[in-house]
């Protein structure tokens, strides 16, 4: 048996090596609002590239079939009543049963009528796109509102519609505004032209129907949370690259996520948030900053409670699970979180540098954290709770799971469990693995963890 223990060899991955190797995101341009006088000529003004302000939502449902309306060079003023765009988003179920969620914390962060009235206007103008460029960018629909807004009332309502909807992918973090006769005329712009965003819309489009159709049926909440997370760290990768070069901007979104296969913590969050809309689970964009660059992440709310969710630190050689549906103590062990919007001065907000949430929900509970739900339970190390563990370890190599999470009970000691099982003899894990391999018919070849103390858990990885 000797020989049979020594031939596993077990490695710890370092939490903060690890931390540090996936938490290389940049969140892309903050605001830039140009103030216009009443005889100034809209003009388009590029976001600069720092900490992005950007928050969670979808207020409208993706189509699976909708179409840019082309206005060419002239965009033209969007009334209250666009039908013909409003009739392109359906609201129909896409697959596995699940009822659609709208997103709509942006929205309802929105305090003034004003602005909500603005927040629907965007929302038609990115249906009408030109095919002429100004200064690198798209005009889509001009809006007129017939009473004066403030740049920071300008500035918040944009962001709640691009946080609550992200299958509006080709909408810039660009646009120009101006006050005229008692009121104000906003242009938002485009990354695409309308030549080429039905194109991009419909390859999109597929995409998310095909992930949505692959969720399988009757999943709780929970459960279609994991497949989620599961698809996006084995489909997507990070984007070095568009972290330092924010031109990049398909890797913003859910669009580079889901179609190209690669983005930076922004449109991984995105990505989350859109697929849950279609699971039936609510998500929101949390922004924040982890050793002092700018970060995204989702909270997600399963069986009425919020927790945190970072996809980003999730994707790795392995799935890591140590940021999967977790407390705001533990968040903060490694996050700063940005304050709420409304909290920040009139000034704050103008200066497109400060990072803010509109939506901060509360996470306090454990019951959906990753370990505590998927976790192998380790309640003590005495005789018959070991037989309970390797009975489970045994069927999940039966199965050929490579990854195996554990989760050490609040009475047990976890320094001491941990260091019993992997870091001092007796080595149990070990004992554990070579009693699992010989009943599982299995063979291990290598194992590595890695601790998740803030959370009570433990992920060993397998190579069969």
């Amino acid at each position: 048996m000797k020989q049979i223990f020594n031939k596993f060899r077990i490695h710890r991955i370092a939490a903060v090596v690890l931390a540090a190797a996936i938490s290389l995101c940049q969140l892309s341009g903050s605001m830039s609002l140009s103030n216009l006088s009443s005889a100034s000529p809209l003009q388009s003004i590029a976001f600069s590239e720092g900490a992005k302000q950007n928050s969670v939502s979808a207020v409208k449902k993706i189509s699976l079939n909708y179409k840019i309306s082309s206005k060419k060079v002239k965009p033209v003023k969007i009334s209250a009543n666009t039908a013909a765009v409003k009739q392109t988003i359906q609201k129909s179920s896409v697959g596995a049963g699940y009822t659609y969620v709208s997103q709509r914390s942006g929205y309802q962060s929105l305090t003034t009528q004003s602005e909500k009235i603005l927040y629907n206007y965007i929302g038609d103008s990115a249906y009408q796109v030109a095919d002429q460029q100004v200064s690198g960018y798209y005009p889509t629909g001009e809006i007129f509102l017939p009473y004066k807004m403030t740049e920071a009332q300008i500035r918040t309502t944009i962001i709640a519609y691009t946080n609550d909807n992200p299958q509006i992918f080709w909408l810039a973090n660009a646009f120009s505004y101006s006050i005229e006769s008692g009121g104000t005329i906003l242009q938002p712009y485009s990354y695409l032209p309308e030549s080429e965003c039905n194109s991009a819309i419909d390859t999109f489009s597929s995409k998310v129907k095909s992930v949505v159709q692959s969720i399988p049926s009757g999943l709780s909440e929970f459960d279609r949370e994991e497949y989620l997370f599961n698809y996006l760290v084995q489909n997507c990768t990070y984007d070095t690259e568009a972290a330092t070069n924010t031109d990049k901007w398909q890797s913003f979104s859910a669009y580079g996520a889901l179609t190209v296969g690669q983005a930076v913590c922004e449109g991984y969050s995105r990505a989350m948030q859109l697929l849950c809309s279609y699971a039936g689970l609510q998500c929101a964009l949390i922004r924040g900053t982890s050793d002092g660059v700018g970060h995204m992440w989702n909270a997600v709310r399963i069986n009425g409670k919020w927790y945190h969710l970072d996809v980003t630190w999730g994707d790795n050689s392995f799935p890591v699970f140590n940021y999967f549906n977790v407390t705001d103590k533990v968040i903060s062990q490694s996050r700063s979180v940005a304050p709420k919007i409304s909290s920040l001065t009139v000034q704050q907000i103008n200066s497109g540098n400060v990072q803010s949430n509109l939506y901060l929900p509360v996470c306090n509970s454990t019951s959906a954290n990753y370990y505590v739900v998927k976790g192998i339970k380790i309640k003590n190390l005495k005789s018959s709770s070991e037989r309970a563990i390797i009975s489970a370890i045994t069927s999940k190599m039966q199965n050929g799971v490579g990854t195996i999470s554990f989760y050490v009970d609040p009475k047990s000691n976890y320094p001491s469990v941990v260091n019993s099982l992997l870091t001092n003899s007796p080595y149990k894990m070990r004992s554990y693995l070579a009693q699992a391999e010989q009943t599982s018919g299995k063979t291990v070849s290598e194992v590595s963890y890695l601790l998740d103390t803030a959370n009570r858990g433990f992920t060993l990885y397998i190579t069969y």
